[in-house]
């Protein structure tokens, strides 16, 4: 029965506190959100974790073998340059 109900729910039902958090995923996003994680702490990650995989992915398929070129382009150290493509060679 609860599910039925929370599928009748429709945003004036969310209490205050989670209501810009609905209003941002919308409803049925945040009714999965209850359904998979309701009760539990959800840690969300900062935008960084996820665009420095995507800028890692890149500055790997555009490197030429010059470290300071390709840090230079994603202003970052050479030092760290170095780092992810060899990290990214050893996965």
């Amino acid at each position: 029965m609860e599910g039925t109900m929370l599928e009748k729910a429709n945003l004036e039902d969310v209490p205050d506190n989670f209501r810009e958090l609905a209003e941002i995923l919308g409803m049925d996003a945040f009714k999965k959100l209850i359904i998979n994680y309701g009760g539990t702490a959800v840690y969300v990650p900062s935008s960084s974790s996820i665009t420095r995989v995507v800028r890692n992915k890149t500055l790997k398929r555009d490197f030429r073998g010059n470290y300071r070129e390709v840090a230079s382009v994603y202003r970052i150290s050479e030092n760290q340059a170095r780092r992810i493509i060899k990290n990214m060679n050893n996965e």
